[in-house]
């Protein structure tokens, strides 16, 4: 209707889970959740994105802070279908645990079906620690509906080995040409968990 719709600036990924689309070429943003736990992301090219960040808790040293990476591998198996696969790799600090640092994390990949405004994304990931495979996996679907030219509604829910009730979550990505920022609520289908659920906040910035 005579109206521009930038690009989805924020095309790769969730509320927290990676979409089945890398970042292009040359492509990078700095985004954050809840303040303390900053990221950057850079697409090396346009199949492979590599991420890290650590968290900014006041009052905790550099050693006590805990760290990630997530390489990411992409591939565009058709005009409205991506996949990729990842490595979230957490390092834990020694002092949380044990006294020893660990290597946590999660190995998944995704599937993205639809255009960038309108697209459903399942995916499917095995816990690890310290080199052990979680027997069962965690399975996500999630999903975008561009509503505006600045606002879509977004949906991520997992399905974790181990636990009996789903975690679901619903929001809002507001939409600028290069920040997006998002507001939801996470909730534990559980009537001992006080509804609408726990506040998330994030935003990124492409460059």
């Amino acid at each position: 209707n005579g109206k521009h719709w930038f690009a989805n600036p924020n095309r790769s990924r969730l509320f927290l889970w990676p979409t089945g689309r890398t970042l292009n070429k040359g492509q990078w943003y700095f985004g954050d959740i809840y303040i303390f736990l900053p990221s950057v992301a850079f697409g090396v090219t346009d199949q492979f994105t590599i991420e890290g960040g650590m968290s900014l808790f006041p009052g905790l040293g550099l050693d006590n802070q805990l760290m990630y990476a997530m390489p990411r591998l992409g591939f565009h198996a058709a005009s409205a279908t991506d996949f990729s696969i990842a490595a979230i790799i957490f390092r834990t600090p020694p002092d949380w645990d044990d006294g020893d640092a660990h290597s946590v994390g999660l190995l998944c990949g995704t599937g993205t079906f639809g255009s960038e405004n309108h697209s459903l994304s399942v995916g499917v990931g095995y816990g690890f620690a310290d080199g052990d495979l979680a027997d069962k996996p965690a399975l996500m679907i999630g999903g975008e509906a561009r509503v505006a030219r600045r606002l879509s509604l977004m949906s991520e829910n997992w399905i974790l080995p181990g636990v009996d009730d789903a975690v679901v979550s619903y929001g809002l990505r507001f939409l600028g040409e290069r920040m997006a920022v998002d507001l939801a609520l996470f909730y534990v289908l559980d009537q001992d968990i006080v509804f609408p659920g726990v506040p998330f906040v994030g935003f990124v910035w492409n460059f």
